[in-house]
């Protein structure tokens, strides 16, 4: 028996709660021709959210622009070093990518839960 497809549920909004809008990436950046194709969740305060690709699963939460610095600080200042250096390190040797990628993934969780105020 085949699986149904799940349906993607729209992410609320962490800044009004109100559930997001999909859309086309020239909705949200209008100026970026190599984005028109990719799809993004925007709510009507004007956070929006990318989407993985190919898919219309969100990547996380829609965020304003000052969400989406801080984020972005984070993961360059913190999130990022943490699982570089831990490829980098002469101790540690990941089995291929795979390891890579569940090393990846592990930061970004820990990142999240601590973010959500969740322990991990």
């Amino acid at each position: 028996m085949a699986r149904k497809p799940k349906k993607t549920v729209p992410p609320a909004c962490t800044h009004c709660d109100t559930p997001a809008q999909l859309v086309d990436g020239s909705q949200v950046y209008p100026h970026r021709q190599d984005l028109v194709a990719r799809l993004f969740w925007r709510c009507g305060c004007g956070a929006y959210v990318g989407t993985h690709k190919g898919s219309d699963r969100p990547l996380g939460t829609p965020a304003n622009a000052q969400l989406r610095d801080a984020r972005m600080k984070l993961h360059n200042q913190m999130v990022d070093p943490l699982w570089q250096t831990a490829i980098a390190s002469v101790g540690y040797r990941p089995e291929g990518a795979r390891a890579t990628t569940i090393i990846r993934n592990t930061a970004r969780a820990a990142y999240m839960n601590s973010w959500r105020g969740n322990s991990a």
